[in-house]
């Protein structure tokens, strides 16, 4: 079987549109149709099954009327066309595919950090939608949700069979989770113990003991992609950051306007939107086959130093937005005889930021292979920095959008105007904040309130805007920067002039506390 094992792949490709894991390929002995072989791309697995003679006419007759050939699902190498299918069936998701092609394709870019990705979205945000454009990827698991012991079973079966264990079968795959909110939904001592699974298998190896099967290990490599809604992350999120973070996250951005008048039409329109769907996830699927045979071939060029020192800062700055600080209500009596209530910091977890660094970096490098590049360029890190910014808890997420609106002193009242929340609450996220010095606070003179904002080493993280990175100004806007053409797209401009517009200033080689 080994050696019709290559052909057996190039089977599965071209026959993607017959179903979504398994093809069937029958072999000649002269003209004697002899057996059937089953081709699984879910556990790399093939069998070979003994056919009766009455069923091998009937899958003769199959094939003859369905033939593989090369132009029923011909192979998409264009980026750009896969992404237009995906704009035509989901309208304003072109950077979700792009990041979901990011995720299938990072197990092979970087063998040692493998890339957990969360989308973070509120329900109809085409989450599971795109991803499910991987359907006909090559190498790739789906399952809808997660049990307590999915991964490694400690008990056999009732015929006392040993179990079918999920974690083998997930090595070197993209792992696909449809709806984790399902999971996060369950008990919180089955959820804390899947949470806890994921942590240690994170790091390649997996080992349990039960009484029934003794010592089971297993070394499994994988990229896993989930799909989730906010309140359930919400619930849980500080818990996985308290044991260590393994994932990163996206908040899928609100539709503007047109985006959802162009998602209705999709809708409304004569044509199927389940034909245009299944397009781009033939399109998208194909594109990522395509990479993933070219991918040991091309080797990316060592990053230059500024993309090296943007994701020292954007790796610092993670680490330290996503710590833990342990507070507790304390208060004090002024001179004017009045209560004060505050909270006080009791312990702080900060991670260091090397774990950080190394997600960032196979993020932006599975970015940059995705697109077909040489080397990881600055037109890559306006994805990364969004993943990056989205990668701490929704309070202070939220709470940090808001003070990048705009480059100013902030006070807690202004901001909890604009989230719409208590000033109480809007005070102990901003201390917590302090506490794990990513804001800096400071007195407001007079007996006003204190003022708050980003500490200086991060501004040009946070003050560079997406749109700012789209539409980049022209000499008029901004004479006092290079020219830059504003007919560019991001990813014609040159590391040097993306450097001047990203950052707006020269980035900082390390933090001083």
């Amino acid at each position: 079987m080994s050696g019709v094992t290559p052909y057996l792949r190039k089977v599965c490709r071209q026959a993607n549109r017959n179903s979504r894991w398994a093809v069937f390929l029958w072999l000649f002995s002269g003209w004697e149709l002899k057996a059937l072989v089953r081709v699984s791309t879910q556990d790399e697995s093939f069998y070979l099954e003994k056919m009766d003679n009455k069923t091998n006419k009937e899958i003769k007759r199959w094939f003859d009327r369905n033939p593989i050939t090369e132009t029923q699902t011909p192979q998409c190498t264009s980026l750009e066309e896969a992404l237009e299918a995906v704009e035509r069936a989901l309208p304003g998701k072109r950077d979700m595919a792009l990041l979901a092609m990011a995720v299938y394709i990072s197990r092979l870019v970087d063998l040692k950090t493998p890339l957990w990705l969360m989308f973070v979205g509120v329900p109809s945000s085409a989450k599971t939608e795109i991803a499910r454009m991987l359907t006909y990827a090559l190498c790739i698991y789906f399952l809808d949700s997660l049990t307590e012991n999915a991964f490694v079973s400690g008990s056999k079966t009732k015929t006392g069979e040993e179990p079918k264990d999920l974690l083998p079968l997930l090595d070197d795959k993209c792992f696909v989770i449809k709806d984790f909110t399902t999971t996060l939904s369950q008990r919180e001592e089955s959820v804390r113990k899947i949470l806890g699974d994921l942590t240690s298998i994170y790091d390649d190896s997996f080992a349990k003991h039960s009484p029934v099967r003794g010592t089971i290990e297993y070394h499994a490599f994988f990229s896993l992609l989930c799909c989730v809604t906010p309140q359930a992350l919400n619930r849980h999120q500080r818990y996985m950051n308290q044991i260590g973070p393994r994932f990163l996250f996206y908040r899928v951005p609100a539709s503007i306007e047109e985006e959802v008048n162009k998602g209705l039409e999709v809708l409304w329109s004569s044509e199927d939107s389940r034909s245009r769907v299944r397009e781009a996830q033939e399109k998208v699927s194909s594109y990522c086959n395509y990479i993933e045979e070219s991918v040991s071939e091309k080797r990316l060029e060592k990053e230059s130093k500024e993309v090296i020192s943007y994701l020292n800062n954007l790796a610092k700055f993670i680490a330290r937005a996503r710590g833990m600080v342990l507070t507790r209500n304390a208060e004090f009596v002024n001179k004017e005889g009045e209560t004060i209530s505050f909270y006080e910091p009791v312990e702080i977890q900060i991670e260091d930021p090397y774990r950080a660094l190394l997600q960032l970096r196979v993020l932006a490098r599975s970015l940059a292979t995705v697109k077909g590049k040489s080397s990881v360029a600055f037109s890559e890190m306006d994805l990364v920095k969004q993943v990056a910014l989205s990668s701490m808890p929704a309070d202070r997420s939220l709470l940090l959008s808001v003070i990048a609106r705009e480059n100013k002193d902030w006070t807690a009242k202004e901001i909890a105007d604009n989230l719409g929340i208590s000033h109480k609450t809007a005070l102990r996220q901003l201390d917590e904040l302090v506490s794990l010095k990513v804001v800096v606070k400071s007195e407001g003179g007079l007996g006003l309130a204190h003022i708050y904002r980003i500490k200086p080493v991060f501004e040009s993280l946070l003050y560079s805007s997406t749109e700012f990175m789209s539409h980049p100004p022209t000499e008029t806007q901004t004479p006092q920067e290079t020219v830059v053409s504003s007919n560019k797209t991001s990813d014609q401009l040159t590391d040097g002039e993306l450097l001047k517009i990203f950052l707006g200033a020269t980035i900082k080689e390390s933090i001083h506390d």
